[in-house]
């Protein structure tokens, strides 16, 4: 999830950019089979704050 994310984000900035994948095709690992669940609930203030960021990312991300 984290290098096809950087992958997009990369390819916004109008960046030329490759994705290799390990296996036939993506999303077969564990997060492809989290039934995109997004958590919020954190204890620590790093992670609380870093959620609430990413929150309005997530809905903007189809």
């Amino acid at each position: 999830m984290v290098g096809a994310s950087s992958a997009w984000h990369l390819a916004s900035r109008k960046l030329n950019v490759v994705v290799l994948e390990q296996d036939i095709a993506p999303a077969m690992g564990s997060t492809g089979k989290s039934a995109a669940g997004v958590r919020v609930q954190f204890t620590t203030p790093a992670n609380i704050q870093l959620s609430m960021y990413s929150l309005p990312i997530y809905r903007d991300f189809t």
